[in-house]
């Protein structure tokens, strides 16, 4: 009964518990409740790296042991064995709701379900011509039902005065400092270079400021400490920068912003550090490698930036599941703001900025499909758009009275 109210007329919920044996699906609607056992005899972890691996190892890697056309067999094959298992058991019972929201567990928190295959391809290679699972749902991700109701019920500490904000780092490259990293007891395999340089982020920051107005942290003002301080004030907040992932750690994945020469920090804001921070944000978007995944513990799921976030009091998050490249991102994300704009929800948003990436220069996954929404899909009030706009008028209004009564 509280999972039901968590839905709308339109809304379904999936939740995924991942056993030793079997796999149990719980399917949701506003009528009715599903639940399906799947025999675990088949390699769910190897199906689902193969999947991953597939979309992005030919990409990534120049010296990469797959090249695109055995990538994509890889992807294809895995992506519609997986929908098979995990979906099919409940298709028809979520068949005509548009809107799903999926709880995943264990591994299937690396899983980009938006681009299981319902079909088997008969071309891998030939992206724009798949039966994605995205064509017959919009999917959004929570880490459970009773996190989703918190998202989505939840009262900021107070209202967020300002719209955007966005934070668009610079990175020199290069070795860091061993002996400082030692000092702080920094896990060093993770450090082993400096992030190095990002050619679109900030052009990408410029463009979304253009379409909405707000704030921009670029080059030497993106500090950690500037976004510490003014992230609370926000209702959308958006980096565009560098993330690592710790598989080990969890609480070790970061954000990188510009370095300073005077700081012993190095500009790396951990997830433990997110839990300390008190945002008022309606949505988090995290332009950024690997921010989605983690370390994977039982139990809990994946220990990643999202969750960080989530904690730290956003209402939704747009996080990624893999490296990513600039080029297409920065032509995903200003898609995806420009439907925002247009008051498309947060899902839907995303999903159209997609169906436009594989009609692009960009229809491979790999390209568009590491970004996935968690948390509230409601879409960002109309004023954090456009309040900036009334300022504007404002300004001109009282500077054209004052030039009036000065000619009179």
């Amino acid at each position: 009964s509280a999972q039901k109210k968590l839905l709308n007329g339109r809304q379904a919920l999936l939740e995924y518990f991942v056993g030793d044996s079997s796999i149990f699906l719980f399917a949701l609607r506003p009528d009715a409740i599903l639940v399906r056992e799947v025999k675990k005899d088949f390699p769910l972890k190897k199906w689902v790296n193969d999947l991953r691996e597939g979309l992005y190892l030919p990409y990534v890697n120049d010296t990469a042991k797959i090249d695109k056309a055995a990538g994509a067999a890889q992807y294809a094959r895995a992506a519609h064995a997986l929908y098979v298992k995990l979906f099919e058991p409940v298709r028809d019972f979520l068949a005509g709701y548009r809107e799903l929201v999926i709880v995943p567990d264990g591994e299937l928190g690396y899983l980009p379900f938006d681009v299981l295959l319902t079909e088997a391809a008969q071309n891998p290679e030939s992206h724009r011509t798949h039966r994605y699972l995205m064509q017959k749902h919009r999917i959004s991700l929570a880490y459970s039902a009773t996190l989703l109701r918190d998202m989505r019920d939840k009262q900021h500490t107070r209202a967020p005065a300002k719209s955007f904000l966005g934070v668009a780092p610079s990175f020199p490259g290069g070795v860091p400092d061993s002996a400082m990293l030692a000092s702080r007891g920094l896990p060093v395999r993770l450090y082993q270079n400096r992030p190095g340089r990002l050619f679109q982020n900030q052009a990408e920051v410029a463009a979304i400021q253009a379409e909405l107005g707000g704030t921009a942290l670029t080059g030497p003002d993106a500090t950690e400490a500037q976004f510490m301080q003014q992230a609370g004030d926000y209702r959308i907040l958006h980096l565009s920068t560098h993330g690592e992932a710790d598989d080990e750690a969890g609480d070790y994945s970061y954000l990188a912003f510009t370095e300073q020469d005077d700081s012993l920090e190095n500009e790396f804001l951990f997830n433990r550090e997110l839990y300390n921070l008190r945002l008022n944000a309606d949505l988090v978007v995290l332009s950024a490698c690997k921010t989605g995944v983690g370390e994977l513990k039982r139990g809990e799921g994946v220990i990643s930036l999202t969750r960080g976030f989530a904690y730290a009091g956003a209402k939704s998050i747009v996080t990624s599941l893999w490296a990513v490249e600039e080029t297409p991102t920065k032509m995903l994300m200003e898609q995806f703001y420009g439907n925002l704009k247009a008051g498309m929800s947060k899902d839907s948003a995303l999903l159209e900025a997609k169906r436009a990436m594989l009609q692009s220069n960009y229809p491979e996954p790999f390209y568009w499909a590491a970004f996935v929404p968690v948390g509230d899909m409601a879409p960002v009030p109309a004023d954090a758009y456009f309040r900036w706009w009334w300022l504007l008028a404002g300004s001109s209004v009282v500077f054209l009275l004052v030039w009036w009564r000065r000619r009179k």
